[in-house]
C-alpha cells in the first residue's frame, strides 16, 4: 500500500517562516524508516495548499494520505478548518484512505523538547 505524508503548516507571509517547514519535512524524511511519499502544504498565505498537496499525491499511486497537522493548539484550524478541508479530498478522492492524526500540540513528547529548549536557552 502506498503511503504518503503531508505535513500541513500554517503558512506564512515571509517566505522564511515557509521555508523552515520544508526544513523540518527534510529531518522527517531522514528519519522516517519507511519508504513514504512526502510533501509540505499550507492551510494559508502559501502554497501548496492542502488540495494541492493532496492532488500531487493522488497523481503518484497514494492509496494512504496522512495528514499531519503542525499546529500547537487545537483552536478552530485544528478543530474545524483542517477536518472540513479533509471531507472535501475524502468525497473528492474516495479511492484514499485519508487519515488526520493529533496535531502538534497534543503529543506528549513535546514537554522533552521544551525542556531541550529551555536547557539549550540556560548554556547561553
Amino acid at each position: 500500500m502506498k503511503e504518503a505524508v503531508l505535513l500541513l503548516a500554517h503558512g506564512s507571509r515571509r517566505e522564511e517562516g515557509n521555508t523552515q517547514v520544508e526544513k523540518i519535512l527534510e529531518q522527517v524524511k531522514k528519519r522516517d524508516p519507511k519508504e513514504r511519499l512526502y510533501e509540505i502544504c499550507f492551510l494559508e498565505f502559501a502554497r501548496p495548499t492542502l488540495a494541492e498537496g493532496v492532488e500531487k499525491m493522488a497523481a503518484a499511486g497514494a492509496e494512504v494520505i496522512i495528514v499531519v497537522p503542525l499546529f500547537l493548539v487545537a483552536g478552530n484550524h485544528v478543530r474545524k478548518h483542517i477536518p472540513d478541508l479533509l471531507r472535501q479530498q475524502r468525497e473528492k478522492h474516495p479511492e484514499i484512505n485519508f487519515i488526520l492524526t493529533g496535531h502538534l500540540g497534543a503529543h506528549s513528547n513535546l514537554a522533552n523538547v521544551i525542556i531541550d529548549l529551555i536547557e539549550d536557552g540556560s548554556k547561553n
